[in-house]
């Protein structure tokens, strides 16, 4: 029954007069605009959901290219100051080695200065042996002790013959 009636609604023919099928032709035209329509509609619906989703996306790529360039100045003045602390590093290294070098010198001399203090002190004590024994034999010379005054000459004359080329 109903292969009979799609057949009729196709051909036409039937019991249905010239109205009927002239409903049929609209009724079915209207079915194929509404079906255009809805295509369309959602078409539509789906390219301003489309064309919204890309503007957020724009936005969002736009902000993600700002953050960019911003964390590259960033990373610029950190650059920046991380190659003015190279060279501030390296200027005190350069004067490390030279307060190093300056203070190797300066130890090296000291070391022969405290070399020649021992050696003074050492020849000043050997100088003071002798001036003390001559001092002393002097003394006894002028109380008429000559035998005691050549005892103590013979007694300090080697510190004297040690002292005579420091002193002179």
């Amino acid at each position: 029954m109903s292969d009979g009636w799609s057949r009729e609604l196709l051909s036409g023919t039937g019991s249905d007069d010239m109205a009927s099928r002239t409903f049929r032709w609209w009724l079915a035209l209207g079915l194929v605009i509404a079906l255009v329509v809805s295509l369309g509609t959602w078409e539509l619906t789906a390219d301003v959901g489309a064309r919204a989703t890309l503007r957020q996306t724009d936005r969002a790529v736009a902000a993600l290219q700002q953050r960019q360039r911003d964390l590259e100045v960033r990373l610029d003045a950190a650059q920046a100051r991380l190659a003015s602390a190279g060279r501030q590093r390296d200027a005190a290294k350069a004067a490390l080695r030279q307060v190093s070098a300056d203070l190797y010198l300066t130890q090296a001399a000291l070391n022969g200065a405290n070399e020649s203090v021992y050696v003074n002190v050492g020849a000043i004590d050997t100088l003071n042996t002798c001036l003390n024994g001559v001092v002393e034999a002097l003394n006894q010379l002028s109380i008429g002790q000559r035998n005691n005054a050549v005892q103590s000459l013979q007694a300090v004359q080697q510190a004297c013959s040690k002292a005579a080329p420091s002193v002179g």
